[in-house]
């Protein structure tokens, strides 16, 4: 794959992680201008993060459940989404 390949294959997730990071960074740059202590910016983008880690960890496992696996991911996350 050249560069140009790469970048065209994966923009949508480069635009979404230079997004969240500048978010990140602005928070912990202004928010103490707005009363946001530091910690609980960088508390919370840990806790968020763990718990994404535990859920893919989790429905990864029952998606090795062959047959009825993947549809047990499908009843789990659709409501997740629905949510969002």
């Amino acid at each position: 794959m050249d560069r140009r390949s790469i970048i065209s294959y994966y923009k949508w997730k480069i635009l979404f992680w230079s997004i969240l990071f500048s978010l990140i960074v602005a928070a912990l740059v202004y928010g103490p201008e707005y009363g946001i202590n530091q910690r609980i910016v960088v508390f919370i983008t840990v806790v968020l993060g763990i718990f994404t880690q535990v859920f893919t960890g989790i429905t990864s496992l029952i998606a090795l459940i062959p047959f009825f696996g993947p549809f047990i991911l499908k009843v789990i996350s659709i409501p997740v989404f629905y949510i969002l």
